[in-house]
């Protein structure tokens, strides 16, 4: 069946289920070996800490699946009264159906039209009339849409299981925002092109450590998320694909639990002759209503200032976003998997966000992991000392933006423009810093500051002010005349003027590092200062 035709539905009536995630081991794991699980089976090796990876989970489907993970657990635990997630995979198997009320059809990718299917609410009228499909390959239902072939290619799972179908179909409802008329997206995202980042503070880097630290800081935030955000403390509804939805109709937050699971199309899969299709149609509303993805999300901050939730940029998790997401929090209201109520022997710190554009379209994958030293992990935990480190952040940002505008910009200038010199080129001869060529390395810099901002803010916080002061702007000194020397050896120099160009270079570099920090270059050098742990 070609993508996009209709295919009628009546061959789908009293469809059998298939495709059991409490019975049918089809999740490809790797443990000391590799390994097929179940979906109980799956919760009980992550929190036992045994699954090194998912060997079909591709990097942009990391973060929904990890949420999946941890809000279903964190939605059952609740339901029994339990805050430990170390139970044994027929425990979970036992609860995930009783939530379902001892229905096996919302835990199948493939069920009857009209029962709910595994993240694909149900058809009262049990009919696919008018739905587009079948789409046979599940890189069409997932969330990475370009405009073109070129980027990441289309119909890459030519042989696809029922694994890729889930975490495809997993991705589309938990992570998608909008996309045109009748494709709506996510509550959990600011607006329509927003993103749904995943933030969070783990202790040491393992897939179970992140899970069960996650599930106890849901755990541990439960009521003040119920009390920030208005869900219901209890009995709200948690698993909303479990609920009939016509398109015609949105769920208000108030009647939802606070680790609620969405789902945000309209989507069914179905047997496509031996294979499986997916079927689709449009929404006249979206599913949640919400405003400006302030729901509470386990993994997403809230930008104070605009009251909103927050949306990365194209940059990504740069130092300065980091920084404000960890230290300052008059601007940035930390997510509840940033809790610090957890106590972390080996504290780091995940971010993750699919960045999209004004036309739904992903502009980039942004993924950062940073040890955080113990004594920084402390003084987090203290809104004094958690201050302090953000005016040490603050300082470190702004000698970095002055390196670059003040002293590493004007010298690169003076270089690619060939030394101009009034005595020598006539009273208008001046630097035009309008120019584009520096940024090339004035961006190197950047990468390079990104590398040792944190390691170099751990290790002085301590220290005395002007100390650390001066041992930073040394750093970053060191690592700005790097990049000069590179402008020198590999930049467009005009070989007429070389030696007069970089003699100017040379001279506005240290002259400027005299002015703006009180650092004498001809007395001392910048590539003396200690390396950087």
């Amino acid at each position: 069946m070609t993508r996009g035709a209709t295919q009628p539905s009546s061959q789908f009536s009293g469809t059998p289920e298939r495709y059991n995630l409490l019975l049918d081991p089809f999740i490809s794991v790797r443990t000391g070996e590799q390994e097929l699980l179940t979906l109980p089976q799956v919760l009980e090796k992550l929190a036992r800490d045994e699954i090194v990876s998912f060997e079909a989970l591709q990097p942009h489907q990391k973060h929904g699946w990890h949420a999946f993970t941890v809000q279903l657990a964190a939605i059952l635990l609740h339901a029994h009264d339990q805050n430990d997630p170390a139970q044994p995979a027929e425990c979970w198997r036992t609860w995930l159906r009783e939530a379902t009320f001892g229905d096996d059809a919302p835990w199948c990718l493939i069920a009857d039209l009209k029962k709910p299917a595994f993240l694909q609410p149900p058809l009262e009228e049990g009919s696919l009339d008018g739905w587009k499909g079948p789409r046979i390959a599940p890189d069409d239902l997932d969330i990475l849409v370009t405009s073109k072939n070129h980027d990441v290619k289309k119909n890459r799972v030519l042989h696809p299981t029922p694994e890729h179908w889930l975490y495809a179909l997993l991705n589309l409802q938990t992570m998608q925002g909008y996309f045109g008329a009748g494709n709506y997206g996510i509550a959990r995202m600011n607006g329509r092109y927003g993103n749904r980042p995943g933030i969070g503070l783990a202790d040491g880097i393992s897939l179970g450590g992140r899970f069960v630290g996650d599930v106890r800081a849901l755990l541990t935030q439960r009521a003040g998320i119920v009390e920030t955000f208005q869900f219901r403390a209890e009995g709200g509804q948690a698993l909303i694909w479990t609920l009939p939805w016509d398109g015609t109709s949105s769920l208000a937050l108030t009647e939802c639990d606070p680790f609620f699971i969405e789902a945000c199309r309209r989507a069914r899969l179905q047997m496509a002759g031996d294979r499986i299709g997916v079927f689709s149609t449009s929404s006249n509303s979206e599913r949640i209503s919400s405003t400006a993805g302030l729901t509470g999300d386990a993994w997403t901050p809230i930008d104070r200032e605009k009251d909103t939730a927050l949306t990365v940029s194209e940059s990504g998790f740069h130092y300065e976003r980091v920084s404000r997401l960890l230290f300052d929090h008059e601007a940035v209201r930390p997510s509840a998997a940033m809790s610090t109520d957890v106590e972390r022997i080996d504290p780091h710190l995940f971010a993750w966000a699919l960045v999209r554009d004004f036309e739904g379209k992903p502009k980039g994958l942004h993924e950062r992991i940073l040890p955080i030293d113990g004594a920084a992990m402390d003084a987090l935990k203290v809104s004094e000392a958690r201050r302090a480190l953000s005016d040490q952040a603050e300082w470190r940002i702004n000698a970095v933006k002055d390196t670059k505008d003040e002293i590493l910009k004007p010298a690169l200038c003076a270089l690619f423009q060939g030394g101009p010199n009034a005595k020598l080129d006539g009273p208008n001869a001046k630097l035009e810093f309008d120019d584009t060529r520096p940024n090339r390395w004035l961006e190197a810099l950047d990468k390079d500051v990104d590398r040792v901002f944190f390691p170099h803010l751990f290790k002085t916080f301590r220290d005395e002010k002007e100390a650390a002061i001066q041992s930073w702007r040394r750093e970053v000194l060191r690592l700005a005349r790097k990049q000069l020397d590179h402008a020198m050896h590999g930049g467009p120099v005009f070989s007429q003027r070389r030696y007069r160009a970089e003699a100017a270079a040379e001279s506005i570099f240290k002259a400027n590092a005299r002015k703006q920090f009180d650092i004498d270059l001809f007395k001392e050098s910048p590539d003396a200062a200690p390396a950087q742990s």
